[in-house]
């Protein structure tokens, strides 16, 4: 298919070099031109009036809105986590309203959820539908890394950022879609942050519909990069824990069952490329995606509700 990425930057850079491994025809919009000349240089085309089969937004959050309103219905849409930014919030009903006008168009959407296509994650999933692990009692989610080492080199205080929340909106992400309903929430810790208005910690506690409790922490000040979900159950305890670093982002990650370890994957860009199977699957076949912007808006309305609770305490 032919596809265009819009935004060149480190997110667009890495899908628009994975579409095109996978076969497919990439075209590049970016406003920066420093961006459209490293384009060029890596092999790609710059977007022309020309039809297009998908479009990939991958620009800063804060433009998703208007982005999505001029190919919403067009061509088959694809768009970047967060869906929107915190600026964009009195629009959410706007667009709710664009996703219903949208289902006449026959056009597939979807809202980027790479992790549900990580192996070990859909292995977890797995396990825990069948049991192996008894009643599940609680999960914990604990998610950091150092903003300013993801980023060298960059003043925060003069680019758009979505903040922790949404950043890591992965994460909340994981846990609706295995887990349904956030019945309660709250947030226990002040106000964190070393650059203004940015959310730069956030530790919360959900209880979800059935009972379950989650544990969650999210953080932009440590050192070394951390990602591990806990699942812990009457008869054992499941854990993913994704391995790399800043440093060595090739140690991939790895799934453990009471300690042992069960499961490995090296290969990074896996739920990026399973992921966009999916969504050229759904294209090919007129189905629904799995997280359609419509379905994205739950989640988005979760992180906000952490956010409002978060300037409140």
């Amino acid at each position: 298919m032919k596809v265009v990425v819009i935004g060149y930057g480190s997110i667009g850079s890495r899908h628009a070099h994975i579409l095109r491994d996978m076969g497919h025809e990439v075209v590049i919009v970016d406003v920066s031109e420093e961006k459209r000349v490293k384009a060029e240089k890596e092999g790609f085309v710059l977007y022309s009036i020309t039809p297009v089969d998908a479009a990939f937004i991958c620009t800063p959050p804060g433009s998703h809105l208007d982005n999505i309103k001029t190919w919403l219905g067009r061509v088959n849409l694809f768009v970047e986590k967060p869906l929107i930014n915190y600026t964009n919030f009195t629009r959410l009903d706007h667009l709710k309203e664009l996703t219903r006008a949208n289902q006449n168009s026959m056009k597939v959407d979807m809202v980027a959820c790479n992790m549900r296509f990580d192996p070990l994650i859909q292995r977890a999933g797995e396990m825990l539908r069948y049991g192996r692990i008894g009643k599940l009692i609680s999960v914990k989610v604990d998610f950091g890394y150092d903003l300013a080492s993801w980023r060298p080199g960059v003043d925060l205080t003069t680019i758009e950022h979505p903040g922790v929340v949404l950043d890591c909106i992965h994460e909340l992400d994981l846990l609706t879609w295995l887990h349904g309903y956030v019945k309660k929430k709250k947030i226990y810790t002040n106000y964190s942050s070393t650059i203004e208005s940015m959310v730069m910690m956030m530790d919360a506690i959900l209880l979800f519909d059935d009972g379950m409790v989650a544990n969650v922490h999210f953080d932009y000040h440590r050192k070394q990069k951390r990602r591990r979900i806990e699942w812990l159950g009457k008869k054992g305890t499941i854990v993913y824990m994704e391995r790399g670093s800043l440093k060595n982002p090739e140690l991939g990650s790895a799934l453990y069952l009471d300690d042992e370890l069960i499961s490995e994957e090296e290969n990074t860009n896996t739920p990026y490329m399973e992921q966009f199977k999916h969504f050229f699957y759904c294209i090919d076949h007129g189905f629904k995606t799995c997280n359609s912007i419509s379905d994205a808006i739950g989640v988005m309305e979760l992180a906000f509700d952490l956010h409002r609770e978060f300037d409140d305490v």
